[in-house]
């Protein structure tokens, strides 16, 4: 008897999670119809994905299928609010990092730095070298522009560690310090790491950052205009 009343309850409860789960897929079914589609993420920085045209070439290619789960991940219904979700759970299960992102403070999500490959940063040197050397009569200037990791270090996740940025900027700089000159981006942002310089789940500097370190750099580059006057 009591077997027959739990296996009653457990099919009650499949059931109604059953109809719940469909319920919840028809109304975000109804939702992604109802929610205009975003043209760009401005949390992101990027340009979003549209609604692909179908067409007989592109289904048979199995392109519209590609580019169409692209675009439900782009304009899926609340997709701001579940990605949040998502790193918040991450960060209370005591999670640092994610696809070699690493979840930092105050909402920031930081790419981890990788150092260069040394054969690859040397054809880069000597490509610049040969540049400047044809072109002698032109004003060259180098500006790297650093990782949010490396300037906002107060915002790294508690006991990580990220590669030394700033070792890899002094090698490029001591390797090109005959050929053009040296403009210093780390200085001019450590100098605002507090403030919003670098996007919070994008890897691009703000218009902001941009601003501190042109107006830091501007006087060495001979621009005597006021800046500011120009920032809006």
């Amino acid at each position: 008897m009591q077997k027959r009343i739990n296996n009653r309850r457990h099919r009650r409860i499949e059931g109604t999670v059953g109809k719940v789960f469909i319920l919840s897929m028809i109304i975000f079914f109804l939702l992604n119809l109802i929610v205009p589609d975003k043209k760009m993420s401005e949390e992101e920085n990027r340009m979003l994905a549209a609604m692909p045209k179908l067409t007989w070439s592109s289904l048979t290619s199995g392109d519209f299928m590609t580019k169409y789960e692209s675009y439900l991940a782009d304009q899926f219904a609340g997709r701001n609010f579940w990605r949040s979700m998502k790193v918040g759970l991450s960060s209370l299960g005591g999670s640092k990092e994610e696809e070699d992102i690493l979840i930092g403070k105050d909402d920031y999500l930081m790419e981890k730095i990788v150092l260069p490959d040394q054969e690859t940063l040397k054809e880069n040197i000597d490509a610049i070298r040969r540049f400047a050397s044809q072109n002698r009569d032109v004003p060259m200037y180098m500006l790297l522009v650093p990782n949010a990791a490396n300037v906002m270090s107060q915002r790294l996740p508690s006991f990580a560690t990220v590669q030394d940025q700033n070792r890899s900027f002094a090698q490029v700089k001591r390797e090109l310090s005959d050929t053009l000159e040296w403009l210093d981006a780390v200085e001019a942002l450590e100098r605002h790491a507090d403030e919003k310089i670098f996007y919070k789940t994008d890897h691009h500097w703000t218009s902001l950052g941009a601003f501190y370190t042109f107006s830091a750099v501007a006087e060495q580059m001979g621009i005597k205009a006021d800046s500011a006057s120009f920032f809006v």
